[in-house]
């Protein structure tokens, strides 16, 4: 019987896992924390965001678009669903986004345990595989004890990035991977926190806002997305910015700003006319009534602190075109980016192995078809909304129900 190594029991790697079991392979899961799937408990705010009803490649960042697009489209939505039925999980869709109906990230991991336990897959916890030797068509894993784990045929590399591994960036498969002469894209943080440089963050903090975010860096526009803003002491938070940490790249972070829109709903054609006609009427009113009902109460005072303006002052002591720049002001504010806020708190990391070097059809590697790599240790990144837990589905049951074929052609 054939003997598989998979390192990393996060999705990818214990989905990978099952399918190579169940054509009766012998697989052997390594994983360097105390239990396996800690991150997938983390998921959707512990609901546990799966996939989602739309996915293209446009949902993604990645140096290969036409690599990824093959595995995404190779892996069906019928597919998915029978992955799901298979494991017993039922599931909801809510905006598109596809959840168990439990709403738990942990019936999903239990799910996942169950199914490894049934088909006998061993689960070796706080093995940190440091080296990796192939001889004879075979491969040999040593992890930090210098305990040596030999005779497998395949193998697959599922570690993940550096998200939630804190300070222990040498305790990822990074290294690993860079030993065996992968090419490795740069990473970075990501659907993660901004620390901005703005000083009165502190007078704004805890304000949700549905406004449109834009990201420029060194002067160039990235990208734009529209969503809740929440505003910290420290920086801006939310599903807008999360998106957008995707594209900032940490070496830039220094040239970094998000230009928020506060008032989406009013377009710069109509600006004009909008101030002058809620100057008519409301001209005899403080500047602090003039924004009532447009924006939240803690941005108005916000403003106007930036335009040194004081929140009793009578609106007729501005023109009309003075209140049209404070409102210009409110649809362009730029907000410097200083960081991003750390691996720690990121929900995903960029960077990985170029994904470039994949066979797209069975995850293997260009450089040797026995070794698989799969998930968050290639340099795919996801938005937010169950995408990448769908690419560490994809790509795990492509590269178990690969090497379960092989077994099939042998016989």
């Amino acid at each position: 019987m054939r003997k598989i190594a998979i390192i990393g029991a996060g999705m990818s790697g214990m989905i990978a896992a099952i399918y190579a079991a169940q054509n009766h392979l012998q697989v052997v899961i390594f994983e360097r924390l105390d239990r396996v799937g800690k991150k997938l408990l983390l998921t959707g705010n512990g609901k546990c965001n799966l996939s989602n009803e739309s996915i293209t490649t446009d949902n993604y960042i990645t140096d290969s678009p036409k690599v990824l697009n093959s595995i995404l489209t190779s892996f069906s939505r019928e597919q998915e669903e029978q992955l799901f039925q298979n494991l017993g999980i039922l599931t909801k869709v809510k905006n598109g986004c596809i959840y168990p109906v439990s709403n738990q990230a942990s019936t999903v991991l239990d799910a996942l345990r169950i199914r490894m336990k049934e088909l006998s897959i061993e689960v070796k916890t706080e093995s940190m595989i440091t080296k990796i030797t192939k001889k004879d068509d075979t491969y040999s894993l040593c992890d930090e004890f210098n305990k040596i784990y030999s005779g497998f045929s395949e193998l697959l590399i599922a570690t993940g990035g550096l998200a939630g591994v804190y300070q222990e960036h040498q305790k990822n498969g990074y290294p690993l991977l860079q030993s065996l002469g992968y090419k490795m894209i740069p990473s970075h943080p990501a659907l993660v926190q901004t620390i901005c440089s703005d000083k009165d963050l502190k007078v704004i903090s805890g304000v949700r806002s549905d406004v449109v975010v834009t990201l420029f860096i060194n002067g160039n526009e990235q990208g734009t997305e529209r969503g809740e803003l929440q505003i910290t002491e420290k920086g801006l938070s939310g599903i807008a910015v999360f998106q957008l940490t995707r594209r900032m790249d940490e070496l830039n972070k220094h040239n970094t700003k998000l230009r928020v829109d506060f008032l989406p709903a009013l377009t710069q054609e109509c600006m004009d006319s909008f101030v002058k006609k809620r100057y008519q009427q409301m001209h005899q009113r403080t500047l602090e009534e003039f924004m009532t009902g447009m924006i939240h109460k803690k941005l108005i005072f916000f403003f106007l602190r930036k335009k040194n303006w004081k929140l009793d002052e009578p609106v007729s002591k501005h023109t009309a075109d003075e209140l049209q720049s404070l409102l210009y002001m409110m649809k362009n504010y730029e907000f410097e980016v200083l960081d991003l806020n750390g691996y720690q708190n990121a929900q995903i990391s960029t960077g990985g192995v170029a994904l470039e070097q994949i066979n797209p059809e069975d995850m293997s590697s260009k450089q040797d078809k026995h070794v698989y790599i799969t998930g968050e240790a290639l340099n795919v990144a996801g938005e937010c909304g169950g995408y990448n837990l769908h690419f560490a589905m994809a790509s795990g049951y492509l590269a178990g129900s690969s090497i379960a074929r092989r077994e099939w052609e042998k016989e």
